[in-house]
């Protein structure tokens, strides 16, 4: 199809008007399947559960307490340690080597960082008292499931993302070609 008054073909068959409207809706359809595609990949956190744990721990001792963890989130506090008491978090490789040779990786949790967030699943927890006397100490935990119920907005993300710049392209062609055949009509009407 052409545009009788520019005699040249026009966007998908579209008139100015109707080819206006149709770019802000690709724009909008663009737009729309990023902000989608946005919210689908960000994950909800679900609160499972929380745990504490207190106790007092004599001197230079250490207990180990029974963690297991089958969420996707982990967020541990230290409420009560002065810095003589340290809480390594563990997960199941590091509880077998701990079990076999009695080393711990770094602790996690000290007075001068009294929160650690951890995406694995945990098997255990180590709390121990460096210090030369008596030491209480209290944890809490809280367990977040991670879901991601929102993914199934991306199954119309896509096709927005995608017929929205596909026809933006090809207007954004059709406007160069348009500024050719202008440049050329202009040449031909100089000579």
């Amino acid at each position: 199809m052409s545009d009788p008054a520019r005699g040249r073909p026009r966007v998908l068959g579209l008139s100015a008007t109707n080819t206006r409207i149709a770019v802000v809706l690709a724009i909008v359809a663009v737009a729309g399947g990023i902000v989608l595609a946005a919210i689908a990949l960000v994950p909800e956190f679900e609160l499972v559960r929380t745990e504490s744990f207190q106790g007092t721990l004599l001197a230079t001792s250490r207990v180990n307490l029974s963690f297991p963890v089958d969420v996707g989130l982990t967020e541990l506090r230290l409420e009560v340690g002065n810095c003589t008491v340290f809480v390594t978090a563990l997960d199941g490789a590091q509880w077998d080597r701990y079990n076999a040779s009695g080393e711990l990786p770094n602790p996690q949790l000290t007075c001068l960082r009294r929160n650690a967030t951890f995406d694995y699943q945990l098997r255990a927890l180590v709390v121990e008292n460096q210090g030369i006397r008596p030491e209480s100490y209290g944890i809490s935990a809280r367990l977040f499931a991670v879901r991601s119920s929102r993914a199934v907005l991306a199954i119309p993300a896509f096709p927005l993302i995608l017929v929205g710049s596909s026809f933006l392209v090809f207007w954004w062609l059709q406007r160069g070609i348009d500024r050719l055949h202008d440049n050329l009509k202009k040449e031909e009407n100089k000579r």
